[in-house]
């Protein structure tokens, strides 16, 4: 499956990311540093929500919400997330 033009391989609900930093949509960039995250080597963006998350921070509910929606779809279905403003 594809959500978002990222390929994910979910096959249930443990496999759903448990922190931020398992998430695929999830980017730490290596040495780049996100002010307001607690240090440099876990700073990240959530390239879904548009906002920047620890590594280690728990996955939010709306994340775990649409991911589970998300499994619901046959394996080859492309998804795509829009968010309102």
């Amino acid at each position: 499956m594809t959500l978002n033009r990222c390929a994910i391989d979910w096959q249930d609900a443990s496999d759903l990311p448990s922190y931020c930093g398992m998430c695929p949509f999830w980017y730490g960039g290596g040495d780049s540093y996100v002010p307001g995250i607690s240090s440099h080597s876990t700073a990240g963006i959530c390239n879904l929500r548009c906002m920047n998350k620890d590594r280690y921070a728990d996955t939010p509910q709306a994340c775990l919400r649409l991911f589970r929606k998300c499994l619901k779809y046959p394996a080859d279905t492309e998804l795509v997330v829009v968010l309102k403003d």
